[in-house]
């Protein structure tokens, strides 16, 4: 070939090898449904579509979070119900053993029952969540009440990283709960009705019924507490899972393919592509087997 020929079949191939290149290109996306595989797809592209993953893993992890936390403060609210009917239980037995005609093999009875709640209320305050012990406060490694019902945990309330720069409160005290920091101490108004029965004194029974009463009343108010915890934490996830649905959809905006206009300009590349091959084969003279 001259020096002109030579040119002419360069720019030829130059062509066709940007045409193949993009039809390769599309033929992938298309199979792919992805517009951007590599950065150098689109460089732009690719760089936001890796701040959106980002963005999207943090989500995912706040969101792994609340579930955590959201499980122990429903265990929380079920377990302080159940604590609260403890409490309704031992009202019952003041209200028999203030009786004055039940006799002392009676009252012995209805303490043997109160020292059994007793035990149950320890073994209900004490109660593991995911995290520890639910009512410990930030010492989740140590039972809330020891067997004689002393309060072991701290007065501080657990908080966690709900969304970037939103910290919640997860926890409910169980100071509050069950203690004299919540007004009452539920265990030892256990251990005054019991020691009341023991003795026999039907005045000293009923007196236990306003302590029993104010107990049950402080359970109740942390339980609902928890359910505003609840309420916080299903509405944090709530938002960051509109959060989380926005940022697949502006990644699949940057990312994903558009089957239609792909095959159309597919199409259209493939006759360009046959007309360019059958046009320098018809320019420059040469065989099959150079294009």
């Amino acid at each position: 070939m001259r020096v002109t020929d030579n040119m002419r079949f360069t720019s030829a191939q130059r062509s066709l090898a940007a045409l193949r290149s993009r039809h390769a290109q599309l033929t992938n996306q298309i199979t792919s449904g992805s517009r951007v595989s590599a950065p150098s797809d689109d460089p732009v592209a690719a760089a936001r579509m890796t701040r959106l993953a980002a963005q999207a893993s943090r989500t995912a992890d706040y969101r792994a979070t609340i579930d955590t936390v959201r499980s122990d403060i429903r265990l929380s609210e079920s377990t302080l119900a159940e604590a609260a009917g403890l409490m309704v239980r031992a009202q019952e037995l003041a209200m028999q053993g203030a009786n004055g005609s039940l006799t002392a093999e009676d009252r012995r009875t209805l303490a043997e029952e109160v020292e059994a709640l007793q035990s149950q209320f320890v073994a209900t305050a004490n109660t593991r969540g995911g995290r520890g012990f639910l009512f410990s406060g930030n010492r989740t490694d140590t039972a809330a009440l020891s067997p004689t019902g002393t309060y072991q945990g701290d007065g501080e309330e657990h908080a966690v990283e709900v969304s970037p720069g939103v910290t919640a409160a997860v926890t409910v005290s169980g100071a509050e709960a069950f203690t004299a920091a919540g007004g009452v101490d539920a265990f030892a108004t256990l251990g005054a009705l019991r020691a009341a029965l023991l003795a026999g004194d039907g005045a000293q029974v009923a007196d236990t019924l306003g302590n029993l009463e104010a107990s049950r009343a402080q359970i109740v108010r942390a339980q609902a507490k928890s359910g505003l915890i609840m309420n916080r934490l299903d509405a944090a996830d709530e938002a960051l899972s509109v959060t989380a649905l926005e940022l697949d959809r502006r990644r699949s905006e940057l990312g994903e393919v558009d089957p239609f206009s792909a095959l159309s300009e597919l199409s259209q590349l493939t006759t360009t592509l046959e007309q360019a091959i059958a046009v320098a084969r018809n320019t420059l003279g040469t065989g099959n087997d150079l294009f």
